[in-house]
């Protein structure tokens, strides 16, 4: 029932779209891995990694008005993406929906939107997501979220995003749990940012008496990156998180280094090294290539120390896939 629910509101959110805007364009991008795990709780694994069939739907309605959507409809564990009630806690085969206006200076997005969480790993959309090369937050809370965001543009090279959402650790809608976000991405010449604080609500089971306490983490994602020539990138990310607003408690906390070779016009390499909580190693090597513009292969390997707090079985992780476009416009 929730999956037929679920497929109607796509074929509606399309089909007004089509309507209303008189044209959408629409990408299908299936993606294909094979990945391989080795974990210090568990014995080797191989697996599917992110493959997925990934759509993405956009379109204009005006001057100033636009859609964007994306969905994907097949996973490792498709069954997962249709049978969460949950709103936000729990991923579905709706990523984001949502509406926008936009002039020059001030713009909204409201619906299913892409929640702030700062970095520049944060701005890929999952298709485009190595596993292993991205910080530890994003794989601990849902990137999209039910919510509103209010964006200033002062100048061209500059932008300010205020999000208010429904949070990722809430499991219900009655939960009323909520998360705000403060976001500025600039560009200074060769230097850009995206640097980010959030406040997340949530509540957990006390240890001691097993009553349910409502606690607030803080965030902080500060991504920087400098392009050192039209071949060489730096990045140089940090994620922190304090547990129920304590400075006491920088759980979570990651520094991440890159560099990223952009060999040809086709062939990118990057390479990550970073810190997590402090002390446990991390290390990444990416490999990107487009034969054509529309096929892209690549092939990741990362390593990061066992036996850390919070995540205890994290290991070794290669994958090889391959990803391809293809690109559709419905209506007028």
């Amino acid at each position: 029932m929730k999956k037929r629910i679920y497929l109607s509101l796509v074929a509606l959110f399309m089909a007004s779209s089509t309507i209303f805007a008189g044209g959408a364009d629409i990408r299908i991008v299936p993606r294909l891995e094979g990945a391989y795990n080795s974990y210090s709780n568990y014995e080797h694994q191989f697996g599917l990694g992110m493959s997925s069939l990934y759509s993405f739907l956009d379109g204009e309605i005006g001057d100033h008005f636009s859609y964007s959507a994306s969905f994907h409809f097949l996973s490792n564990h498709p069954q997962s993406l249709y049978k969460y009630e949950s709103p936000c806690y729990n991923g579905t085969f709706v990523d984001w929906a949502y509406m926008s206006y936009n002039n020059s200076i001030i713009g909204f997005d409201l619906g299913k939107i892409i929640f702030n969480y700062g970095g520049f790993a944060y701005e890929e959309n999952d298709v485009d997501v190595f596993s292993g090369m991205v910080p530890y937050l994003w794989n601990d809370f849902c990137t999209y979220q039910y919510g509103l965001t209010f964006r200033v543009t002062p100048s061209e090279n500059h932008s300010i995003e205020a999000q208010f959402a429904t949070s990722p650790y809430m499991q219900s809608f009655k939960d009323m749990q909520f998360a705000y976000s403060l976001t500025w991405r600039g560009e200074m010449g060769r230097f850009s940012t995206v640097w980010t604080a959030n406040l997340l609500n949530g509540k957990e089971a006390d240890e001691d008496t097993g009553d349910v306490v409502k606690f607030t983490n803080i965030n902080f994602g500060l991504g920087n990156k400098f392009e050192i020539s039209d071949r060489w990138d730096i990045g140089l990310d940090l994620y922190a998180q304090m547990y129920d607003g304590s400075f006491n408690s920088f759980r979570n906390s990651e520094f991440d280094l890159s560099g990223t070779f952009h060999a040809t016009d086709n062939l990118d390499i990057k390479a990550l090294a970073g810190l997590v909580f402090t002390n446990k190693a991390k290390l990444g090597l990416q490999i990107v290539y487009y034969p054509i513009e529309a096929l892209r292969l690549h092939a990741v390997c990362s390593y990061c120390e066992d036996g850390y707090k919070f995540n205890p079985d994290k290991g070794f992780e290669a994958s090889i896939g391959a990803t391809y476009t293809l690109d559709f416009h419905l209506g007028k």
